[in-house]
C-alpha cells in the first residue's frame, strides 16, 4: 500500500507540472501577439504542405500553377480631372493595365493625366476630337476629326496606333482612312452600358456575368459610379486568376499583330 501511495503522489507531481508546462506555453503565446497565434492556428496546414512538398520531391511531381486569364479593359470619353486619376489608382493597386480612348477636346488641359498613362504602362487611343458620328461625315471630316485628335494626343503619348469611332460606327471610309493612316480600330464585345447605368454594383455584376478570356470591355472613366463598377470588376476577374492587359497586349498574346483598317471586337488567344 505504502508504494502505491508513492505512484499516485508521482502522478499528481507530473500532472501539475504538464499543467504549468501548458499555462507557462499559452502565456508565452498571447505575450507574442495575434501573428505568432495565427501562426499556431496554421500548424496542421503547414505540417500538410510539408507532407505534400515531401511527396512532390519524391516523385518528382508538382501541381501546376493555372494560366493567366487575359482580358483588356478600356475606357472612353476622358480624360476628366476628378475620375481618371482615381480610376489609375485603381489600376495600379491591382497591377491591372487599361487602354483609354480619348477625346481630343478633353486632352487639352489634361495633359499631365495622359502622361500619367503613359507611364503607368496603360495605351491611349484616339477617340476623335469632339465625339462626332464618323459615319455622317465626308473624307474631309473624317481626316479632320481623326488628325486634330490625333496631334493633340500625340504632345502627350505615343501617336495613336488605335482608334475607336464614337458609338462603334463605322463605314468603307473610316475603314479606308484608318488603313491608310496607320490606325486599327477596337469596338468590344462586352458593354455594360455604364453610360446609362448609374449603379456601380449593376454595371459590375452585368460586366461579370459574362467575362472570359480574349474580351475587350467598354466602359466610360468620366463617371464616379463607372469607376467603382471598375474596381469590383477588376478586383473580382484579378482574384479569378485574370490579368489585365492593354488591347495591343492583348492581340500580341494571341499570335497576331495589329493591322491597319482591321477592326477588333475581342480576340482569340491560345489553348
Amino acid at each position: 500500500m505504502k508504494k502505491v501511495g508513492i505512484g499516485m503522489k508521482t502522478l499528481a507531481v507530473i500532472i501539475i507540472l504538464v499543467l504549468v508546462v501548458i499555462c507557462l506555453f499559452l502565456i508565452f503565446a498571447i505575450s507574442q501577439g495575434a501573428d505568432y497565434q495565427a501562426k499556431l492556428l496554421d500548424l496542421p496546414a503547414t505540417v500538410g504542405k510539408w507532407i505534400t512538398g515531401a511527396a512532390d520531391a519524391v516523385t518528382g511531381q508538382s501541381a501546376a500553377p493555372s494560366d493567366p486569364k487575359y482580358i483588356a479593359i478600356t475606357f472612353d470619353d476622358g480624360p476628366n480631372d476628378k475620375t481618371t486619376p482615381r480610376l489609375l489608382d485603381i489600376l495600379q493597386k491591382y497591377n491591372a493595365h487599361a487602354t483609354f480612348f480619348v477625346l481630343g477636346q478633353r486632352v487639352e488641359g489634361n495633359g499631365d493625366i495622359i502622361q500619367r498613362m503613359v507611364r503607368e504602362g496603360n495605351a491611349v487611343g484616339n477617340h476623335t476630337y469632339d465625339h462626332k458620328d464618323l459615319t455622317g461625315l465626308g473624307a474631309s471630316g473624317i481626316a479632320g476629326e481623326i488628325n486634330s485628335a490625333g496631334d493633340v494626343i500625340s504632345k502627350y503619348a505615343p501617336s495613336p496606333i488605335l482608334l475607336r469611332p464614337p458609338g462603334g460606327a463605322m463605314n468603307t471610309a473610316v475603314r479606308a482612312f484608318c488603313k491608310d493612316n496607320g490606325l486599327s480600330l477596337v469596338t468590344w464585345n462586352v458593354d455594360p452600358t455604364d453610360w446609362n447605368i448609374k449603379d456601380a454594383q449593376k454595371v459590375a455584376d452585368s460586366v461579370l456575368a459574362v467575362a472570359k478570356p480574349g474580351d475587350i470591355i467598354l466602359m466610360h472613366d468620366i463617371y464616379s459610379t463607372s469607376v467603382d463598377a471598375a474596381e469590383i470588376v477588376i478586383k473580382t476577374l484579378t482574384g479569378e486568376g485574370y490579368v489585365f492587359v492593354t488591347v495591343p497586349k492583348l492581340v500580341e498574346l494571341s499570335g497576331g499583330t495589329l493591322t491597319p483598317g482591321t477592326v477588333y471586337s475581342n480576340v482569340k488567344l491560345p489553348g
